[in-house]
């Protein structure tokens, strides 16, 4: 005689393992499970996951989250955040070290978030990476030639009004005649720069944004990452996945000066207890696509008024 133990949905989450438990019991006299006990408790099976699994979901232990240990977490893609990569890097092989270094990037790919044309110094990446202009040949590490760079030679400073535009003389901290510095994409300079990291042995991780901070007995221990899967409502989505914890011995954050990241620690910590107040500016970024008798390289125009008001402080470059 077949013995079946009835199976009912249970709501209660401490209950539910029992309940998973209960789900197949069905089993002969002689310990077989005969072939309509197989049929029934698959058929109780379908009938629970098809209507009490969606209603019971709430309950569900979320997935557990992924665990990364290094020994150096840098939170920031970008100039600053690649180049103390590298230097890590160089330290570890000066003193022969094997320390494990990772960069998390919120964009897509390194570069992504850092769309601007700028004029650089190039003095941080002679001392970083000398002969790095003269690409493999001038410097081991550096795994390719530098990406496109435009002496900078010609500096104008403007003050506009709704239709003129009169020359000033240009100010001394933006005059770059002569001062050496080139004219470069910052999105490439990043890229190239990732490049080298990767090729000295830093694992890069682009698209991974930190949400939180990991902190133990007050001290920074990593970062967790920002969960994925979620709608715009905040609401998780089928495929959410809760971010992984990046666990650290030394967390660099090198995420701007106003970083979520940052401003968490500012907070946490009160590192801007006594400091001054920080200014910050509204700033617009376009990309234009002139003809090429238009193009006049190595020039850098500066300006101040138009279309902004009389009182108010700002201006462009380009």
């Amino acid at each position: 005689m077949q013995r079946i133990i009835p199976f009912a949905a249970s709501r209660n989450p401490s209950t539910r393992s029992t309940t998973f438990q209960r789900l197949s019991w069905a089993i002969s006299s002689s310990g077989q499970v005969s072939q309509a006990c197989q049929d029934q408790s698959m058929s109780i099976w379908s009938r629970y996951w098809n209507k009490s699994m969606l209603v019971n979901r709430a309950y569900s232990t979320a997935p557990p989250r992924d665990e990364l240990e290094y020994d150096v977490a840098i939170v920031g893609g970008g100039p600053s955040g690649l180049s103390a990569a590298i230097k890590f890097k160089q330290l570890c092989r000066q003193y022969n070290k094997d320390y494990s270094i990772c960069v998390l990037e919120k964009g897509s790919e390194i570069g992504s978030h850092i769309l601007s044309g700028c004029v650089m110094e190039p003095r941080g990446l002679d001392e970083l990476l000398p002969g790095w202009m003269q690409g493999p040949v001038g410097n081991d590490d550096v795994v390719s030639m530098p990406p496109t760079l435009t002496k900078a030679e010609d500096d104008r400073f403007y003050f506009l009004t709704e239709k003129f535009a009169l020359r000033s003389l240009t100010p001394p901290q933006m005059d770059n005649e002569g001062a050496g510095n080139y004219i470069v994409s910052l999105s490439q300079v990043t890229r190239w720069m990732a490049e080298i990291a990767e090729k000295m042995g830093v694992d890069i991780f682009p698209g991974f944004a930190g949400d939180q901070l990991l902190v133990e007995d007050n001290r920074v221990k990593g970062v967790i990452l920002k969960d994925m899967g979620i709608s715009k409502s905040g609401a998780k989505k089928d495929s959410y996945q809760p971010g992984a914890i990046v666990k650290a011995k030394l967390t660099l954050l090198a995420e701007g000066c106003r970083g979520s990241l940052t401003k968490k620690a500012e907070a946490m910590f009160n590192l801007r207890e006594g400091k001054s107040h920080q200014t910050y500016a509204l700033g617009l970024k376009e990309i234009w696509k002139i003809k090429k008798e238009h193009h006049d390289p190595g020039l850098i125009i500066h300006t101040v008024g138009w279309p902004l008001s009389q009182d108010s402080y700002g201006g462009s470059f380009m």
